[in-house]
């Protein structure tokens, strides 16, 4: 069952956009599997439409992970009813916390989840950020 494919222009619009958050996370092609040896061709034309939808998928599925990944942590740590004390420490939405926490929320932003896992960082000694996690305590409280 696979959905309508895309138009040339959609295409297109899926690579911008894809190199937006590459750009943002350079070690995020690490992570999708870009070929270093594509990476100078793929940043300054377009890759062919199957490489763009592996790599989209394979974004798509780590955001999932990361998801996840804080779901857990914060289960751990935050309840329902803490959530708004939470979201402010975090500077997210309390409803965004609750979604994630009751699985509505299944694939956040990175930038979402780059707040959290910031959080989780400073308040959890063993729970560590992602590596193309671009958030710094410093840079995220305006320190700098």
């Amino acid at each position: 069952m696979n959905p309508e494919p895309l138009t040339p222009k959609q295409i297109k619009t899926r690579w911008i956009d894809i190199k937006k958050q590459i750009n943002g996370r350079q070690l995020l092609a690490y992570r999708v599997s870009i070929p270093l040896e594509k990476w100078d061709e793929y940043m300054h034309s377009t890759p062919s439409e199957n490489e763009i939808n592996r790599i989209y998928d394979a974004i798509q599925q780590d955001r999932i992970n990361k998801t996840a990944r804080v779901k857990e942590a914060l289960s751990k740590i935050v309840g329902y009813r803490e959530s708004v004390v939470y979201s402010k420490k975090i500077g997210i939405s309390d409803s965004y916390i609750r979604e994630i926490l009751e699985g509505k929320k299944v694939k956040a932003g990175y930038e979402i989840i780059d707040k959290i896992e910031l959080f989780l960082n400073t308040i959890l000694p063993d729970f560590e950020m992602s590596v193309e996690n671009p958030l710094t305590l410093k840079l995220h409280s305006g320190l700098c």
